[in-house]
């Protein structure tokens, strides 16, 4: 699994005309979402994260990029109102990990 830029990863989504599987990870569920042909993301519903299941969260977010042929997953980096990545930043490098 590679970390791309932003123009890498639209030149990857314009190459495959396939949709992107967009995460948005908190503490307590993981939200999904679908890139839409428009440029839009489609809510597609959210995984409850349980403390120390990271197999049963990979299963499924594999199976909803599997479902919707999705060329590559796009996390959230939620950062802090300055701009610096924090202990949030923290958490979800963490759990891309556990997942990868």
């Amino acid at each position: 699994m590679a970390t791309l830029t932003r123009a890498a990863a639209r030149a990857l989504l314009r190459k495959t005309r396939s949709p992107a599987l967009g995460l948005d990870v908190s503490p307590s569920r993981v939200g999904l979402a679908v890139s839409g042909p428009g440029g839009g993301a489609l809510p597609l519903g959210t995984i409850k994260r349980a403390a120390r299941d990271v197999r049963a969260v990979s299963a499924k977010i594999a199976a909803a990029a599997t479902r919707h042929r999705a060329a590559l997953l796009a996390v959230g980096w939620p950062l802090e109102p300055s701009g610096v990545a924090g202990e949030r930043c923290a958490a979800v490098r963490a759990f891309v990990d556990a997942v990868r």
